[in-house]
Protein backbone atom coordinates (compact mmCIF):
# COMPACT_ATOMS: atom_id res chain seq x y z
CA UNK A 1 0.00 0.00 0.00
CA UNK A 2 3.17 2.82 0.42
CA UNK A 3 4.74 2.08 -2.18
CA UNK A 4 2.06 1.92 -4.73
CA UNK A 5 0.39 4.75 -3.04
CA UNK A 6 3.56 7.12 -3.17
CA UNK A 7 4.27 5.96 -6.81
CA UNK A 8 0.68 7.21 -7.58
CA UNK A 9 0.64 10.43 -5.27
CA UNK A 10 4.46 11.12 -7.76
CA UNK A 11 2.35 11.17 -10.53
CA UNK A 12 -0.47 12.80 -9.20
CA UNK A 13 2.09 15.91 -8.83
CA UNK A 14 3.72 16.12 -11.19
CA UNK A 15 0.60 15.73 -13.52
CA UNK A 16 0.84 12.82 -14.79
CA UNK A 17 -1.49 10.18 -16.29
CA UNK A 18 -2.24 7.57 -13.19
CA UNK A 19 -4.28 4.69 -12.35
CA UNK A 20 -5.92 4.75 -9.16
CA UNK A 21 -4.13 1.93 -6.36
CA UNK A 22 -6.86 -0.27 -4.82
CA UNK A 23 -6.58 1.22 -1.55
CA UNK A 24 -7.20 4.66 -2.81
CA UNK A 25 -9.91 5.66 -0.59
CA UNK A 26 -8.15 4.53 2.58
CA UNK A 27 -5.14 6.80 1.04
CA UNK A 28 -7.35 9.70 0.18
CA UNK A 29 -8.89 9.15 4.00
CA UNK A 30 -5.16 9.48 5.56
CA UNK A 31 -4.38 12.59 3.59
CA UNK A 32 -7.61 14.31 4.77
CA UNK A 33 -6.89 13.15 8.36
CA UNK A 34 -3.77 14.28 8.60
CA UNK A 35 -4.17 17.90 6.75
CA UNK A 36 -6.86 18.12 9.28
CA UNK A 37 -5.68 16.99 12.54
CA UNK A 38 -2.00 16.88 12.03
CA UNK A 39 0.17 14.75 14.88
CA UNK A 40 -3.22 13.78 15.93
CA UNK A 41 -4.21 11.90 12.92
CA UNK A 42 -4.53 8.36 13.76
CA UNK A 43 -2.04 7.15 10.69
CA UNK A 44 0.03 10.20 11.30
CA UNK A 45 3.85 8.00 10.80
CA UNK A 46 1.96 6.12 7.74
CA UNK A 47 1.17 9.20 5.92
CA UNK A 48 4.62 10.56 6.78
CA UNK A 49 6.14 8.30 4.76
CA UNK A 50 3.64 8.26 2.81
CA UNK A 51 3.96 11.76 1.61
CA UNK A 52 8.01 11.81 1.82
CA UNK A 53 8.36 8.64 -0.95
CA UNK A 54 6.18 10.96 -2.82
CA UNK A 55 8.17 14.06 -2.56
CA UNK A 56 6.62 15.88 -0.08
CA UNK A 57 8.28 17.02 3.09
CA UNK A 58 5.93 19.24 5.16
CA UNK A 59 2.54 17.09 5.80
CA UNK A 60 0.65 20.02 5.08
CA UNK A 61 1.03 19.91 1.38
CA UNK A 62 -0.98 16.77 1.76
CA UNK A 63 -3.73 19.07 0.46
CA UNK A 64 -1.95 19.16 -2.73
CA UNK A 65 -2.61 15.88 -4.11
CA UNK A 66 -6.64 16.59 -2.77
CA UNK A 67 -6.77 19.89 -4.95
CA UNK A 68 -5.19 18.17 -7.99
CA UNK A 69 -7.91 14.97 -7.77
CA UNK A 70 -10.49 17.51 -7.18
CA UNK A 71 -11.35 16.28 -3.49
CA UNK A 72 -10.72 19.86 -2.08
CA UNK A 73 -11.46 23.16 -3.58
CA UNK A 74 -8.99 25.35 -3.62
CA UNK A 75 -9.91 28.00 -0.88
CA UNK A 76 -11.57 24.62 0.81
CA UNK A 77 -13.36 25.47 4.63
CA UNK A 78 -11.04 22.93 6.69
CA UNK A 79 -12.99 23.99 9.63
CA UNK A 80 -16.34 22.93 8.65
CA UNK A 81 -14.71 19.70 8.06
CA UNK A 82 -13.15 19.78 11.17
CA UNK A 83 -16.19 20.43 13.29
CA UNK A 84 -18.48 18.12 10.94
CA UNK A 85 -20.25 21.56 10.39
CA UNK A 86 -22.69 20.29 7.58
CA UNK A 87 -23.32 22.99 4.69
CA UNK A 88 -26.66 21.39 3.28
CA UNK A 89 -29.97 19.44 4.87
CA UNK A 90 -30.77 15.70 4.43
CA UNK A 91 -33.83 14.75 1.84
CA UNK A 92 -35.99 14.33 5.14
CA UNK A 93 -35.27 17.51 6.63
CA UNK A 94 -36.27 19.30 2.96
CA UNK A 95 -39.34 16.97 3.00
CA UNK A 96 -40.49 18.38 6.68
CA UNK A 97 -39.47 21.78 5.59
CA UNK A 98 -41.82 21.23 2.76
CA UNK A 99 -44.67 19.77 4.20
CA UNK A 100 -44.34 22.95 7.55
CA UNK A 101 -44.19 25.62 4.95
CA UNK A 102 -47.92 24.23 3.67
CA UNK A 103 -49.54 23.78 6.77
CA UNK A 104 -51.93 26.64 7.12
CA UNK A 105 -51.63 28.03 10.60
CA UNK A 106 -55.08 29.36 12.14
CA UNK A 107 -54.92 33.18 12.99
CA UNK A 108 -57.38 32.65 15.50
CA UNK A 109 -56.31 34.44 18.67
CA UNK A 110 -54.25 36.90 16.52
CA UNK A 111 -54.50 40.61 16.76
CA UNK A 112 -54.78 41.78 12.48
CA UNK A 113 -52.15 44.53 12.56
CA UNK A 114 -52.38 44.67 8.15
CA UNK A 115 -53.57 48.31 8.55
CA UNK A 116 -49.97 49.23 9.83
CA UNK A 117 -47.71 50.73 7.77
CA UNK A 118 -44.71 47.85 8.21
CA UNK A 119 -41.18 47.53 6.62
CA UNK A 120 -38.14 46.06 7.18
CA UNK A 121 -34.25 47.58 6.55
CA UNK A 122 -31.94 45.01 5.81
CA UNK A 123 -28.58 44.56 3.22
CA UNK A 124 -29.20 43.95 -0.34
CA UNK A 125 -28.41 40.37 -0.03
CA UNK A 126 -30.96 39.78 2.53
CA UNK A 127 -33.77 36.92 2.06
CA UNK A 128 -34.34 35.67 5.34
CA UNK A 129 -36.29 38.77 6.48
CA UNK A 130 -37.31 38.04 10.31
CA UNK A 131 -37.50 41.34 11.60
CA UNK A 132 -40.07 44.38 10.92
CA UNK A 133 -40.86 47.27 12.10
CA UNK A 134 -44.16 50.22 12.32
CA UNK A 135 -44.43 53.81 13.42
CA UNK A 136 -46.99 56.19 13.97
CA UNK A 137 -46.64 59.34 15.59
CA UNK A 138 -49.47 60.56 16.97
CA UNK A 139 -49.06 63.90 19.44
CA UNK A 140 -46.19 63.69 21.31
CA UNK A 141 -46.85 60.13 22.11
CA UNK A 142 -44.53 57.25 19.26
CA UNK A 143 -46.23 53.90 18.46
CA UNK A 144 -43.69 51.67 18.01
CA UNK A 145 -44.14 47.97 16.80
CA UNK A 146 -41.19 45.94 16.33
CA UNK A 147 -42.98 42.85 14.52
CA UNK A 148 -40.91 39.21 14.63
CA UNK A 149 -41.48 36.29 12.13
CA UNK A 150 -42.86 33.28 14.27
CA UNK A 151 -41.45 30.78 13.93
CA UNK A 152 -42.29 29.00 16.75
CA UNK A 153 -45.98 28.16 15.30
CA UNK A 154 -44.27 26.78 12.23
CA UNK A 155 -42.00 24.89 13.38
CA UNK A 156 -43.18 22.48 16.44
CA UNK A 157 -40.65 21.67 19.11
CA UNK A 158 -38.53 18.55 19.29
CA UNK A 159 -39.63 17.81 15.35
CA UNK A 160 -37.08 16.68 12.92
CA UNK A 161 -36.63 19.90 11.47
CA UNK A 162 -35.94 21.47 15.39
CA UNK A 163 -33.87 19.02 16.39
CA UNK A 164 -31.44 20.11 13.18
CA UNK A 165 -31.63 23.78 13.59
CA UNK A 166 -30.98 22.77 17.33
CA UNK A 167 -27.50 21.06 15.90
CA UNK A 168 -26.83 23.66 13.64
CA UNK A 169 -27.35 26.36 16.76
CA UNK A 170 -26.96 29.68 14.07
CA UNK A 171 -27.36 30.45 10.86
CA UNK A 172 -23.73 30.79 9.81
CA UNK A 173 -22.47 33.94 7.20
CA UNK A 174 -19.16 33.70 5.36
CA UNK A 175 -17.60 34.80 2.44
CA UNK A 176 -19.08 33.18 -0.75
CA UNK A 177 -20.98 30.62 1.26
CA UNK A 178 -24.13 30.99 3.41
CA UNK A 179 -25.30 27.80 6.03
CA UNK A 180 -28.68 28.87 7.58
CA UNK A 181 -30.27 27.25 10.10
CA UNK A 182 -33.46 26.72 8.51
CA UNK A 183 -33.88 25.47 4.93
CA UNK A 184 -34.91 27.88 2.28
CA UNK A 185 -38.33 27.39 1.71
CA UNK A 186 -38.88 28.27 5.53
CA UNK A 187 -36.00 30.96 6.07
CA UNK A 188 -36.46 32.62 2.88
CA UNK A 189 -40.41 32.16 1.88
CA UNK A 190 -43.23 30.77 4.14
CA UNK A 191 -42.05 32.61 7.81
CA UNK A 192 -39.77 35.15 5.76
CA UNK A 193 -41.27 38.66 6.32
CA UNK A 194 -41.59 38.99 2.30
CA UNK A 195 -43.31 42.01 0.63
CA UNK A 196 -47.04 42.07 -0.03
CA UNK A 197 -47.39 38.85 2.31
CA UNK A 198 -49.34 38.00 4.96
CA UNK A 199 -47.04 36.67 7.95
CA UNK A 200 -47.43 35.35 11.49
CA UNK A 201 -45.70 37.50 14.13
CA UNK A 202 -44.91 37.99 17.65
CA UNK A 203 -45.63 41.58 17.85
CA UNK A 204 -44.13 44.38 20.29
CA UNK A 205 -46.61 47.60 20.40
CA UNK A 206 -44.95 49.89 22.81
CA UNK A 207 -46.11 53.99 23.39
CA UNK A 208 -42.94 56.08 24.35
CA UNK A 209 -42.66 59.95 24.03
CA UNK A 210 -40.83 62.19 21.99
CA UNK A 211 -37.55 61.88 24.54
CA UNK A 212 -37.51 58.03 24.54
CA UNK A 213 -39.14 57.11 27.94
CA UNK A 214 -41.42 54.42 27.86
CA UNK A 215 -45.46 54.90 28.33
CA UNK A 216 -46.73 51.21 28.30
CA UNK A 217 -45.96 48.12 26.17
CA UNK A 218 -47.37 44.84 25.13
CA UNK A 219 -46.16 41.55 23.33
CA UNK A 220 -49.10 39.83 21.12
CA UNK A 221 -49.33 37.41 18.30
CA UNK A 222 -50.31 38.95 15.14
CA UNK A 223 -50.92 39.02 11.45
CA UNK A 224 -49.09 41.88 9.51
CA UNK A 225 -48.38 42.13 6.01
CA UNK A 226 -45.05 44.40 4.70
CA UNK A 227 -45.34 46.90 2.78
CA UNK A 228 -42.10 48.00 2.04
CA UNK A 229 -38.31 46.40 1.91
CA UNK A 230 -35.17 48.81 2.38
CA UNK A 231 -32.20 47.97 2.09
CA UNK A 232 -29.88 50.28 4.92
CA UNK A 233 -29.03 52.67 1.91
CA UNK A 234 -32.45 53.63 0.75
CA UNK A 235 -33.50 53.75 4.27
CA UNK A 236 -29.84 56.26 4.78
CA UNK A 237 -31.32 58.51 2.09
CA UNK A 238 -35.05 58.37 3.34
CA UNK A 239 -34.64 59.04 6.90
CA UNK A 240 -34.36 62.86 6.11
CA UNK A 241 -37.38 62.91 3.87
CA UNK A 242 -40.10 61.22 5.48
CA UNK A 243 -41.01 61.70 9.07
CA UNK A 244 -41.51 58.35 10.37
CA UNK A 245 -37.88 57.08 9.26
CA UNK A 246 -37.04 60.42 10.77
CA UNK A 247 -38.60 59.79 13.95
CA UNK A 248 -37.14 56.19 14.04
CA UNK A 249 -34.07 57.83 14.12
CA UNK A 250 -33.86 60.70 16.56
CA UNK A 251 -35.74 57.62 18.90
CA UNK A 252 -32.64 55.36 18.44
CA UNK A 253 -30.86 58.56 19.33
CA UNK A 254 -32.50 59.13 22.49
CA UNK A 255 -32.62 55.32 23.01
CA UNK A 256 -28.96 55.05 22.69
CA UNK A 257 -28.17 58.21 25.04
CA UNK A 258 -30.39 56.77 27.55
CA UNK A 259 -28.19 53.14 27.26
CA UNK A 260 -25.22 55.44 27.69
CA UNK A 261 -26.16 56.78 30.68
CA UNK A 262 -26.81 53.28 32.61
CA UNK A 263 -23.38 52.41 31.57
CA UNK A 264 -23.65 50.89 28.37
CA UNK A 265 -20.36 50.64 26.00
CA UNK A 266 -20.05 51.71 22.90
CA UNK A 267 -17.87 49.74 21.10
CA UNK A 268 -19.14 49.04 17.46
CA UNK A 269 -16.76 48.97 14.45
CA UNK A 270 -17.04 48.55 10.58
CA UNK A 271 -18.16 45.17 9.46
CA UNK A 272 -15.37 43.49 6.94
CA UNK A 273 -17.12 42.59 4.22
CA UNK A 274 -15.32 40.27 1.76
CA UNK A 275 -16.70 39.39 -1.88
CA UNK A 276 -14.98 36.42 -3.55
CA UNK A 277 -15.98 36.90 -7.48
CA UNK A 278 -16.01 33.97 -9.96
CA UNK A 279 -13.16 34.90 -11.20
CA UNK A 280 -11.50 34.14 -7.25
CA UNK A 281 -10.94 37.99 -7.35
CA UNK A 282 -11.40 39.56 -3.95
CA UNK A 283 -12.56 43.09 -2.64
CA UNK A 284 -12.43 43.40 1.13
CA UNK A 285 -14.70 46.56 2.20
CA UNK A 286 -15.65 48.19 5.88
CA UNK A 287 -18.81 48.92 6.55
CA UNK A 288 -19.60 51.44 8.99
CA UNK A 289 -21.89 50.22 11.79
CA UNK A 290 -23.01 53.71 12.73
CA UNK A 291 -25.14 54.90 9.45
CA UNK A 292 -28.34 56.12 10.68
CA UNK A 293 -30.27 53.33 9.01
CA UNK A 294 -28.46 50.84 11.23
CA UNK A 295 -28.61 52.85 14.40
CA UNK A 296 -32.37 52.57 13.90
CA UNK A 297 -32.27 48.54 13.35
CA UNK A 298 -29.48 48.23 16.03
CA UNK A 299 -31.35 50.06 18.78
CA UNK A 300 -34.94 48.53 17.86
CA UNK A 301 -33.63 45.00 18.41
CA UNK A 302 -32.18 45.63 21.42
CA UNK A 303 -34.77 47.26 22.69
CA UNK A 304 -37.22 44.70 21.63
CA UNK A 305 -35.02 41.88 23.08
CA UNK A 306 -35.25 43.71 26.68
CA UNK A 307 -38.37 44.18 26.49
CA UNK A 308 -38.78 40.38 26.39
CA UNK A 309 -36.40 40.00 28.82
CA UNK A 310 -38.26 41.88 31.10
CA UNK A 311 -42.48 40.50 29.93
CA UNK A 312 -40.16 36.60 30.41
CA UNK A 313 -38.86 38.22 33.83
CA UNK A 314 -41.97 39.87 35.28
CA UNK A 315 -44.14 37.09 34.60
CA UNK A 316 -42.37 34.10 35.31
CA UNK A 317 -42.07 32.77 32.28
CA UNK A 318 -38.82 30.52 31.83
CA UNK A 319 -36.21 31.72 29.42
CA UNK A 320 -32.24 32.06 28.54
CA UNK A 321 -30.81 35.30 29.81
CA UNK A 322 -27.71 36.79 28.81
CA UNK A 323 -26.08 39.16 31.18
CA UNK A 324 -22.51 40.42 31.78
CA UNK A 325 -20.79 42.06 35.00
CA UNK A 326 -19.08 45.48 35.38
CA UNK A 327 -16.18 45.73 33.06
CA UNK A 328 -12.70 45.80 34.88
CA UNK A 329 -12.15 49.21 34.02
CA UNK A 330 -13.63 51.74 32.09
CA UNK A 331 -10.98 53.72 29.41
CA UNK A 332 -11.65 56.64 27.75
CA UNK A 333 -10.94 57.55 24.19
CA UNK A 334 -7.36 59.32 24.05
CA UNK A 335 -5.08 60.49 21.49
CA UNK A 336 -4.25 57.25 20.04
CA UNK A 337 -7.76 57.19 18.67
CA UNK A 338 -11.20 54.80 18.80
CA UNK A 339 -9.84 51.87 17.23
CA UNK A 340 -7.04 51.89 20.09
CA UNK A 341 -9.50 52.71 22.67
CA UNK A 342 -12.10 49.62 21.58
CA UNK A 343 -9.48 46.76 21.04
CA UNK A 344 -8.13 47.73 24.89
CA UNK A 345 -11.86 48.38 26.12
CA UNK A 346 -12.78 44.85 24.70
CA UNK A 347 -9.84 43.35 27.26
CA UNK A 348 -11.33 44.78 30.01
CA UNK A 349 -14.87 43.44 29.71
CA UNK A 350 -15.94 40.50 31.60
CA UNK A 351 -17.10 37.41 29.91
CA UNK A 352 -20.66 37.53 28.79
CA UNK A 353 -22.81 34.92 30.64
CA UNK A 354 -25.60 33.09 29.46
CA UNK A 355 -28.29 31.05 31.49
CA UNK A 356 -31.55 31.07 33.14
CA UNK A 357 -31.40 34.09 35.45
CA UNK A 358 -31.94 37.22 34.28
CA UNK A 359 -29.28 39.46 35.25
CA UNK A 360 -28.22 42.93 34.64
CA UNK A 361 -26.30 43.33 31.18
CA UNK A 362 -23.27 45.99 31.86
CA UNK A 363 -22.09 46.69 28.12
CA UNK A 364 -25.59 46.76 27.07
CA UNK A 365 -26.77 49.34 29.71
CA UNK A 366 -29.61 47.12 30.38
CA UNK A 367 -31.29 45.53 33.42
CA UNK A 368 -32.71 42.30 31.73
CA UNK A 369 -31.58 40.89 28.34
CA UNK A 370 -32.75 37.84 25.92
CA UNK A 371 -32.60 37.65 22.52
CA UNK A 372 -35.35 36.72 20.62
CA UNK A 373 -35.50 38.71 17.42
CA UNK A 374 -34.03 36.86 14.80
CA UNK A 375 -36.07 33.06 15.42
CA UNK A 376 -35.06 31.96 11.70
CA UNK A 377 -31.49 32.59 12.29
CA UNK A 378 -30.59 31.51 15.98
CA UNK A 379 -31.98 28.71 18.04
CA UNK A 380 -31.59 30.61 21.53
CA UNK A 381 -34.37 33.27 20.16
CA UNK A 382 -36.24 30.28 18.73
CA UNK A 383 -36.71 28.93 21.92
CA UNK A 384 -37.58 32.19 23.82
CA UNK A 385 -39.88 32.81 21.53
CA UNK A 386 -42.08 29.75 21.67
CA UNK A 387 -41.83 31.02 25.61
CA UNK A 388 -43.64 33.91 24.91
CA UNK A 389 -45.72 32.56 22.36
CA UNK A 390 -47.00 29.55 24.72
CA UNK A 391 -47.60 32.30 27.68
CA UNK A 392 -49.37 34.85 24.97
CA UNK A 393 -51.97 31.96 23.78
CA UNK A 394 -52.41 30.58 27.56
CA UNK A 395 -50.86 27.09 26.26
CA UNK A 396 -48.61 25.37 28.69
CA UNK A 397 -44.97 26.70 28.08
CA UNK A 398 -42.32 24.05 26.12
CA UNK A 399 -39.85 24.27 28.87
CA UNK A 400 -39.15 24.36 32.18
CA UNK A 401 -35.76 26.03 34.24
CA UNK A 402 -34.20 22.95 34.03
CA UNK A 403 -34.73 22.00 30.27
CA UNK A 404 -33.90 25.03 29.24
CA UNK A 405 -30.52 24.88 31.27
CA UNK A 406 -30.15 21.60 29.27
CA UNK A 407 -30.48 23.31 26.01
CA UNK A 408 -28.00 25.90 27.08
CA UNK A 409 -25.55 23.76 27.92
CA UNK A 410 -25.91 21.50 24.88
CA UNK A 411 -26.20 24.74 22.35
CA UNK A 412 -23.60 26.72 24.02
CA UNK A 413 -20.04 25.02 22.30
CA UNK A 414 -22.07 24.57 19.36
CA UNK A 415 -22.70 28.57 18.62
CA UNK A 416 -18.47 29.15 20.28
CA UNK A 417 -17.58 26.62 17.29
CA UNK A 418 -19.38 28.61 14.45
CA UNK A 419 -17.82 32.23 16.21
CA UNK A 420 -14.58 30.11 16.03
CA UNK A 421 -15.48 28.96 12.03
CA UNK A 422 -16.32 32.60 10.81
CA UNK A 423 -13.22 34.55 12.67
CA UNK A 424 -11.15 32.24 10.77
CA UNK A 425 -12.62 32.34 7.48
CA UNK A 426 -12.71 35.93 7.79
CA UNK A 427 -8.94 35.95 9.04
CA UNK A 428 -8.09 33.40 5.80
CA UNK A 429 -9.59 35.89 3.34
CA UNK A 430 -7.91 38.35 4.20
CA UNK A 431 -4.47 36.77 4.33
CA UNK A 432 -5.54 35.16 0.76
CA UNK A 433 -6.17 38.93 -0.40
CA UNK A 434 -2.95 40.44 1.31
CA UNK A 435 -0.96 37.48 -0.82
CA UNK A 436 -1.86 38.53 -3.94
CA UNK A 437 -0.61 42.48 -2.39
CA UNK A 438 2.66 41.39 -1.15
CA UNK A 439 5.05 44.10 -0.70
CA UNK A 440 2.01 46.56 -0.21
CA UNK A 441 2.24 49.26 2.62
CA UNK A 442 -0.50 49.05 5.15
CA UNK A 443 -1.40 51.00 7.82
CA UNK A 444 -0.97 49.86 11.56
CA UNK A 445 -1.56 50.29 15.01
CA UNK A 446 0.64 49.51 18.03
CA UNK A 447 -1.71 47.15 20.37
CA UNK A 448 1.12 45.84 22.52
CA UNK A 449 4.89 46.22 22.75
CA UNK A 450 6.54 43.09 23.89
CA UNK A 451 9.38 41.26 24.81
CA UNK A 452 10.72 40.61 21.31
CA UNK A 453 7.71 41.48 19.18
CA UNK A 454 4.85 44.04 18.94
CA UNK A 455 1.13 43.22 19.03
CA UNK A 456 -0.64 45.17 15.74
CA UNK A 457 -3.73 45.90 14.33
CA UNK A 458 -4.09 46.09 10.72
CA UNK A 459 -6.30 49.29 10.45
CA UNK A 460 -7.71 48.99 6.94
CA UNK A 461 -8.88 45.32 8.19
CA UNK A 462 -9.17 45.26 11.71
CA UNK A 463 -6.81 42.53 11.68
CA UNK A 464 -4.50 41.69 14.63
CA UNK A 465 -1.23 40.61 13.61
CA UNK A 466 2.18 40.02 15.46
CA UNK A 467 5.31 41.69 14.13
CA UNK A 468 8.94 41.10 15.11
CA UNK A 469 10.93 43.36 16.67
CA UNK A 470 13.84 44.80 15.36
CA UNK A 471 17.11 45.87 16.86
CA UNK A 472 16.50 49.68 17.92
CA UNK A 473 13.34 49.24 17.02
CA UNK A 474 11.30 51.49 19.75
CA UNK A 475 7.48 51.76 19.14
CA UNK A 476 4.85 53.10 21.82
CA UNK A 477 1.55 51.76 22.14
CA UNK A 478 -1.53 53.58 20.46
CA UNK A 479 0.59 54.49 18.28
CA UNK A 480 0.00 54.68 14.18
CA UNK A 481 2.72 53.07 12.13
CA UNK A 482 3.10 51.87 8.33
CA UNK A 483 4.07 48.23 7.46
CA UNK A 484 4.90 46.29 4.49
CA UNK A 485 3.86 42.81 3.72
CA UNK A 486 7.04 40.52 3.33
CA UNK A 487 4.54 36.97 3.40
CA UNK A 488 0.86 35.73 3.40
CA UNK A 489 0.35 32.29 3.89
CA UNK A 490 -3.67 31.76 4.18
CA UNK A 491 -3.99 27.79 4.55
CA UNK A 492 -0.95 27.77 7.67
CA UNK A 493 -1.98 31.63 9.46
CA UNK A 494 0.59 32.69 8.57
CA UNK A 495 1.07 36.67 7.92
CA UNK A 496 4.58 38.56 8.37
CA UNK A 497 5.07 42.40 8.53
CA UNK A 498 7.76 44.92 8.63
CA UNK A 499 7.82 48.32 9.65
CA UNK A 500 8.62 50.78 6.72
CA UNK A 501 10.83 53.24 8.56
Amino acid sequence: MLLQGSDWLKRVLGNQSAQAPPHEEDILKILMEVVLYGQDAPDFKFAKELLGKAGLSDICDARQPLGQLGIWEENENLDLLRLGISTSFNEEVLQESERLSKVEVKPVGREDLRHLSVFTIDGPLTRDFDDAISVKIQGDVIHLGIHIADVASMVPPDSLLDKEAAQRGSSLYLPSLQVPMLPATLSQDALSLREGYDRLAISLLARLDKGGDLIDFRFLPSIIRVQRQLTYDQANELYLQEESLGELHRLSRGLRQKRVEQGALLLSLPETVIQVDDDSSISIEMLDQDTPSRMIVAELMIFYNRMAAQFCRDNGIPAVYRGQGEPGERLSVDDAGYHYYVFKQRRKLTPLMIDTEARPHAGLGVDAYTTASSPIRRYFDLLVQRQIRNFLFGEALDYDQEALESRRMALEPVLKNLEKVKRNRVRYWIQKYLQQHTGEKLRAIVLDGLTNRYRLLLTDFLMVVEMKRQSGQLFSEGQAITVRVKKSDPWNDVLLVEAVE
